[in-house]
């Protein structure tokens, strides 16, 4: 059989989510939205390094630390590059746990 190849390359993205929120009782709470993904690494113009719109969701709970100071945590999961606008074949996922 043969032997593959591999390559690899350096990419440096930003991701920006347009997300809604629901608010449940005991501060806990469900977002939901769209991901554009951004490739900063492109010499392109500033709108042709969007690369494509991808999903997350996140849900969390806020805890109050003091009076008006609080922190959320919050484990999230992006689908990045689901409507892909360039011809490449990869796809992200990114799995984390936010704090605030």
């Amino acid at each position: 059989s043969g032997i593959s190849q591999y390559s690899s390359t350096t990419k440096n993205f930003i991701w920006i989510p347009l997300n809604y929120r629901f608010n449940f009782k005991h501060n806990f709470y469900f977002k939901s939205g769209v991901v554009a993904l951004m490739d900063l690494s492109k010499k392109d113009s500033y709108f042709r390094k969007y690369s494509g719109l991808g999903i997350g969701v996140s849900g969390g709970k806020g805890f109050e630390i003091a009076a008006n100071q609080s922190i959320e945590i919050s484990p999230y999961f992006n689908f990045h590059s689901l409507i892909n606008f360039e011809n490449h074949p990869y796809r992200m996922l990114d799995l984390g746990v936010q704090l605030a």
